[in-house]
């Protein structure tokens, strides 16, 4: 699929190219003027209308090459991305060289091709001693225009012609001129003087933008380095706090044992009792619950078979629900299957979404949903708000540990995101200036896999 930046690079190269072949219309008549300029200083041995003519040619160059050299790069860029790669620069070189042909043949001029491949050899180095992430296309742009502004210099240097440099017929005629007025005095002066002040203005330009970009580097560097130690930080915190949490879960085993025994003593010890032993069996059975509730902390990948509605129940069990104006309501269709999951740690995830939700709202008058539906393959559990919703540039850092705008611990949407992923589901926010629904995404397996499962546990 062609990206719209490749497509506007494209057509940006293919508009420069176009206004460097219909140029020399618009300045035709410009060009004869100054033709005529340069025989008048010839008469009259003006050498100052000379110099005039000097730097509008130079002008008229730069502007032409401008156009050809930027939409060369505009059309390498749409094609290929590393200014670096061999292919990037052939498609560069190409562009160039077949500008120029069609320069020469459109407009029967003698456009010297010694001065493109120096200002081509120059912007391959300059391709090559930078990478794409270290120097922007602006700098690029800039520096390049430099290196064209510099060597078309070269072009007016008299000593240069039998190298191929200057080649056109106004730049020709102004060498002729200056041969005939200061015996070449001049163009050799003003030229290689231009020549050097432009080389090194270009050498320092681009020193000062390397350096420039290779500090913004060194302080990204920096930067992604404190985003790992702060992510070190909150996954020690995390791992601190769930071993202790482990250790104190782990720990109630020891109570539950007792519990059990000493129930089982009551049994023996008063076997005809009827409401004694009622009271045992319920006993008994929530010390049993809590052994499941045990195993399913401890060990993140055990599933129970759940209806949804008993999931509900267990999360909006553990929730404040009593503030008084905002309005708690759940939402079920009637047709869900149960699921597969680990009932605390997907119930807490619950619990912390609604949470979230109702401090959302704040004091403010609010509605609070919980709502689950499906589709073929999922079964969707959606918690939403009418709140004022959440900032674009927070929803970006809501899921990362550490990430509060509550000044909490910041691990609860982390440990929601963790646990649906844990599950084989997803989890996404949307949310507006009115509201903000998250919806997590659990997928639905057959009956036969559920048996199998079953099974295996």
């Amino acid at each position: 699929m062609v990206k719209p930046l490749n497509i506007l690079y494209g057509m940006s190269g293919l508009a420069l190219l176009g206004l460097a072949m219909t140029l020399p219309f618009f300045t035709r008549e410009m060009v004869l003027l100054l033709f005529a300029r340069v025989t008048q200083s010839i008469e009259t041995a003006d050498s100052g209308t000379l110099v005039l003519s000097v730097f509008f040619y130079v002008l008229h160059q730069l502007v032409m090459c401008t156009f050809i050299y930027l939409g060369a790069l505009f059309l390498s860029l749409a094609i290929v991305k590393q200014q670096a790669s061999s292919l990037f620069q052939g498609f560069f070189a190409f562009i160039v060289i077949e500008a120029i042909f069609v320069e020469n043949v459109i407009h029967t001029e003698q456009y010297s091709y010694t001065i493109h491949l120096l200002i081509l050899s120059c912007a391959f180095i300059l391709f090559n001693s930078v990478s794409n992430d270290k120097f922007r296309l602006f700098p690029l742009i800039s520096v390049l225009i430099l290196i064209i502004l510099s060597l078309e210099w070269l072009n007016l240097i008299p000593s240069l012609s039998s190298l191929g440099f200057g080649s056109d017929d106004l730049a020709t005629s102004i060498k002729v001129a200056d041969g005939y007025l200061t015996n070449n005095k001049l163009l050799n002066s003003i030229s290689t003087l231009f020549f050097i002040l432009f080389s090194v203005l270009t050498l320092f330009f681009t020193l000062l933008i390397y350096t420039f970009n290779k500090q913004i580097h060194t302080l990204n560097k920096y930067q992604e380095q404190e985003r790992e130690l702060k992510d070190a930080r909150i996954a020690v915190l995390e791992s601190r706090v769930f071993k202790e949490v482990h250790t104190l879960v782990h720990d109630l085993k020891t109570p539950l044992v007792s519990i059990e025994g000493l129930t089982s003593l009551i049994e023996m010890v008063l076997p005809h009792h009827e409401k004694m032993k009622a009271y045992s069996n319920r006993i008994q059975g929530s010390v049993q619950k809590m052994k499941e509730m045990i195993a399913e902390i401890l060990r993140e990948d055990v599933r129970t078979q759940v209806q949804v509605k008993e999931l509900f129940d267990y999360a909006t069990s553990h929730t404040v629900l009593s503030h008084p104006l905002i309005a708690f309501s759940v939402e079920s269709a009637p047709d869900l299957p149960a699921i597969r999951v680990n009932k605390i740690r997907m119930a807490r995830a619950l619990t912390n979404l609604i949470e979230n939700a109702v401090f959302s709202i704040g004091n403010q008058p609010g509605h609070v949903v919980l709502q689950a539906k499906r589709d073929d393959s999922h079964l969707f559990i959606i918690v939403s708000d009418d709140g004022p919703g959440i900032a674009p540039e927070v929803i970006k850092g809501i899921w990362q540990e550490g990430y509060s705008t509550k000044h909490s611990s910041g691990l609860g949407l982390p440990f929601v995101k963790a646990v649906v992923m844990q599950h084989g589901g997803r989890v996404t926010i949307d949310s507006d200036a009115n509201s903000t629904k998250v919806m997590i995404a659990l997928p639905l397996y057959e009956k036969e896999e559920d048996d199998d499962k079953d099974s295996y546990h």
